[in-house]
């Protein structure tokens, strides 16, 4: 299923899927978020541990040092500074394997797996996730194997995309997850494994299948305590009930009702512990339902106050998504000359990020292109700039509005040449394998 809707939201649905991949330091010590001593947090955030401890023996620290590294390393998958990520968690095996603390060396190999991912380095990561799961399978750890389980499908969605039985697999690791811990105590892994079970079902079209998982996922979710986690949770639960609604089926008005409801959720969720990045996602996603369901005025203010809240707090991969929904928006509301200012801003916050958007996406293992991403804001300019251009009176204002569109094909072709470039040579950016 190929629309507007998905092609303008599947790329930052990688961000938060990283969220909701990581397996945090909660899912194997059995410790909820909110137990986190905020002074921790704030620790965390203003130390870097991993450099603390480079070219230093690591039998002089103990399972509390591998602890904190673990949980820097899961801060960076969720911060999208996979790079990071990997040497904290590098650092954190070292200590744990040094201490010989099993649960722990399971949980840190299931998080490096993540990592390496995300990196490129896929064969690796893939090792290390069914290495942690066969460990933990052997020893009785049902909660650590579902965790990793949920990563290896999130691995196989992302890496696999494009491949004619990537959702079925994917979705068998999720609904695998599940039933390993249905009848346990862990919300979060059974609220995780139902989201993301839900969200693949959406995606392959079984919409009523997708429907009654995703019913689970909204009441699990909502059993979890305020946490950044159950702000992406729901997040991810509305956009899949977004995805339903599209689907047009008996249950498409029932699935928009939901799907504003989870947005609500994880909006009020994400105001409540104050965590900006969550809420510019929940706002922007909750736009775009109400674009879809025509209510543009509202869906403007929704997308202008995730717009502002990314530009302030720095989170350009979700900033030119909302400044391109914005676009969107007004030109449906005939607004050119302002649908075309949103637009060049989408396309300015682009350009700045253009490397990170492609150097960590593999070309010939991750479908999403630099055309299928970003692609349609250059495509949808361009086309305004003509009709423009057709409607001008003025010669001299008509070959301009010719040039510009002009320029930003020229843009869009150097952009995936930039992509071509990273993907056929080697980066340090992103090691091969």
């Amino acid at each position: 299923m190929e629309n507007k809707f998905l092609i303008r939201s599947i790329f930052s649905l990688l961000s938060i899927f990283s969220a909701l991949t990581s397996n945090a330091l909660d899912n194997f010590m059995h410790v909820e978020e909110s137990t986190v001593k905020s002074s921790e947090k704030q620790d965390l955030q203003k130390v870097n541990p991993s450099k603390q401890y480079l070219n230093q023996a690591y039998d002089n620290y103990d399972v509390e040092t591998a602890g904190e590294l673990h949980q820097a390393g899961e801060k960076s998958l969720i911060e999208g500074d996979y790079l990071n990520a990997v040497e904290f968690l590098q650092n954190a095996l070292k200590v744990a394997e040094n201490n010989n603390d099993t649960d722990l060396i399971i949980g840190i190999k299931s998080s490096l797996g993540n990592a390496y991912i995300y990196v490129r380095r896929y064969e690796e990561g893939r090792s290390l996730l069914n290495e942690g799961i066969r460990l933990a399978k052997r020893l009785g750890k049902n909660d650590i194997a579902a965790s990793t389980l949920i990563s290896l499908g999130n691995s196989h969605l992302i890496t696999r995309k494009g491949e004619p039985s990537y959702l079925y697999t994917a979705s068998n690791y999720y609904r695998d997850a599940y039933e390993l811990i249905k009848q346990t105590d862990f919300i979060i892994l059974k609220a995780k494994a139902l989201t993301n079970y839900g969200f693949c079902e959406s995606l392959s079209s079984h919409t009523e299948k997708a429907f009654d998982i995703i019913k689970k996922a909204y009441e699990t979710s909502d059993q979890l305590p305020d946490s950044t986690t159950k702000s992406h949770l729901f997040t991810t639960i509305g956009q899949t009930l977004h995805i339903i609604a599209e689907n047009k089926t008996g249950s498409s008005d029932d699935a928009i009702v939901k799907s504003n409801n989870a947005f609500l959720k994880s909006i009020s969720c994400a105001a409540k512990i104050e965590d900006k990045r969550a809420l510019t996602f929940a706002l922007g996603y909750q736009g775009e339902l109400y674009e879809f369901t025509e209510q543009l005025d509202d869906a403007l203010s929704l997308a202008r106050q995730a717009s502002f809240i990314a530009q302030e707090y720095q989170v350009p991969s979700a900033l030119y998504k909302w400044q391109w929904l914005i676009g969107c928006i007004l030109r449906a509301q005939n607004n050119i000359d302002q649908s075309i200012k949103a637009y060049r801003q989408s396309l300015d916050t682009v350009n700045h990020i253009r490397h990170d958007l492609t150097s960590c996406l593999s070309y010939s293992e991750i479908k999403s292109s630099f055309r299928e991403t970003v692609g349609p804001i250059f495509f949808q300019l361009a086309d305004m700039l003509l009709l423009k251009s057709a409607n001008e009176q003025s010669e001299l204002r008509h070959a301009e509005l010719l040039v510009d569109a002009r320029n930003v094909m020229e843009e869009f072709k150097a952009g995936e040449l930039e992509q071509y470039f990273v993907h056929t040579q080697w980066s340090p950016f992103c090691p091969q394998t």
